[in-house]
């Protein structure tokens, strides 16, 4: 659990990366987040997945 007063640290873990197949100027990108707290434990953790803008090809 976390308590008043815990500090907490945010981690972000690319898992994947792809290009949008239907949306070709976007990409997916699926991230394994972790909230860790003074001890060094892990007191929540979650995936998710993303839509984002692509840059422009040069």
């Amino acid at each position: 659990p976390v308590r008043p007063g815990d500090k907490l640290m945010v981690r972000a873990t690319i898992i994947e990366t792809k290009l949008s197949r239907s949306k070709p100027d976007r990409g997916i990108v699926r991230t394994f987040i972790e909230a860790i707290n003074q001890q060094q434990e892990v007191v929540m953790s979650f995936k998710s997945v993303n839509f984002m803008l692509c840059r422009k090809k040069t």
